[in-house]
């Protein structure tokens, strides 16, 4: 019997750990993250009751990520977040991530600035990259080239000068409109602060709004 007790050690040994190991490790592998936004600042987590899931909790969190964010990058950025959320939080079964291309910045702005949403629930991962690719550009200024409504206008990746302007006039803007509830008053009020044309307030604000958002990828992994 001495003969059998090392490998029934090892045996119960490996299923303890298999049973213990979390079930989004299996879904996040270290080279899925080699692309990830660092230093990953993970900031504004909030918890609330979710009676749905396992534990109870959900768990959202901003993520800040430059500007200019690559797709690629923001899948890892997505994955690492998520695994660093269950990492600090074992006995949450669901998060939800918001990747901020300005950080706080931008997260103060109540519109979907994003450059990607993810989200772990149910031993599943749900990515979406917010910010668009080539072909979806084009696709949308094909839709839309006859149009001259500046929230549908063709969205471009801004230089980090005029996107940090757009972002200013996108927030105050929004400082106005929380007072007086009047698109037009706001955009006429934050143009006469700015030294600006009121078109040229709604272009800057509609850029901002229509490149981070646009995005239409989805990926499931499971």
């Amino acid at each position: 019997m001495k003969l059998f007790r090392l490998p029934i050690t090892i045996l119960l040994l490996s299923i303890v750990i298999s049973c213990s190991a979390d079930p989004i490790d299996k879904l996040i592998s270290s080279t899925a993250m080699e692309n990830t936004v660092f230093p990953l600042n993970i900031f504004d987590i909030q918890k609330q009751t979710a009676k749905s899931v396992n534990g109870g909790t959900l768990i959202e969190a901003s993520v800040e990520v430059p500007y200019d964010v690559k797709r690629n990058q923001v899948r890892a950025t997505i994955l690492a977040s998520l695994k660093k959320l269950k990492t600090d939080y074992p006995k949450t079964e669901w998060f939800i991530v918001y990747l901020y291309p300005a950080g706080k910045e931008t997260s103060r702005i109540p519109a979907a600035i994003h450059a990607g949403r993810g989200e772990y629930v149910q031993q599943e991962i749900f990515i979406n990259y917010l910010i668009p690719s080539k072909e979806e550009i084009q696709r949308y200024a094909d839709k839309n080239a006859k149009s001259d409504n500046y929230m549908i206008s063709t969205p471009k990746l801004m230089s980090e000068q005029e996107f940090y302007k757009a972002v200013g006039i996108a927030s105050l803007y929004y400082d106005y409109y929380k007072s007086s509830r009047d698109p037009n008053l706001s955009y006429q009020k934050a143009a006469e602060q700015l030294g600006m044309s009121k078109t040229n307030v709604k272009a800057y604000r509609a850029n901002l709004l229509n490149y981070y958002g646009l995005g239409q990828k989805f990926e499931v992994i499971k």
